[in-house]
């Protein structure tokens, strides 16, 4: 449950380039999951990553682009408020990376990144489903590095690597619902020139 002092500010941010196009939906997205009280954001977000896929197999492109508003409006509540099932919040108020957070510049250079590197729009769905899990992983490992288990090592600055987690997946979660995925989308191939008709012999 989240209480009364940790709520998403009401104010709407004012990103700037790619995640400006889709800041409002998630935002907005993010205080309506919030205002269900869930037991487990990360819970909401496997579910609607869940539902995500299907939308991509069907080849329902507005699924595709509601589910993903779902996918990051889950994530960016995790940034904002943390996760209730874990009793876990951010250590201090999410920066991403140094930068203020109405500015959301560290998502926008993580998408201008991810497409110098994977300009195509192939395996989109596997890689937010991949940013997803790494998200989980490092959410269920110990800040304080005295756990028990140590198939997931700790790291000292747990909020760092949480909120580095969240912006990777924020990216994709933008990348997809620009681009589709083409392992499920066909896309048209570009219109080929027309050569003008031959002149009719008189």
């Amino acid at each position: 449950m989240t209480t009364s002092t940790d709520t998403v500010p009401a104010q709407d941010p004012t990103p700037t380039r790619g995640w400006a196009v889709h800041a409002s939906r998630v935002w907005i997205t993010a205080r309506n999951i919030q205002a269900q009280q869930p037991l487990s954001v990360l819970t909401v977000m496997l579910e609607e990553l869940g539902r995500l896929a299907t939308a991509c197999r069907s080849g329902d492109r507005m699924g595709l682009v509601f589910h993903a508003d779902r996918v990051g409006g889950a994530v960016l509540l995790l940034l904002l408020a943390g996760e209730p099932a874990l009793a876990w919040k951010p250590a201090r108020p999410p920066s991403c990376h140094g930068k203020p957070l109405d500015q959301w510049t560290a998502i926008d250079e993580e998408i201008a990144r991810a497409r110098a590197k994977f300009p195509t729009g192939e395996h989109l769905l596997l890689a937010l489903a991949e940013e997803c899990g790494e998200l989980v992983r490092e959410l269920l490992s110990d800040p304080d590095g005295d756990s028990d288990d140590f198939s997931i090592p700790a790291h000292p600055d747990h909020t760092e690597r949480v909120e580095r987690e969240i912006i990777q997946a924020l990216a994709m979660v933008v990348r997809l619902s620009e681009e589709g995925d083409s392992d499920h989308f066909q896309r048209k191939p570009p219109a080929q020139p027309t050569a003008p008709p031959e002149p009719s012999g008189t």
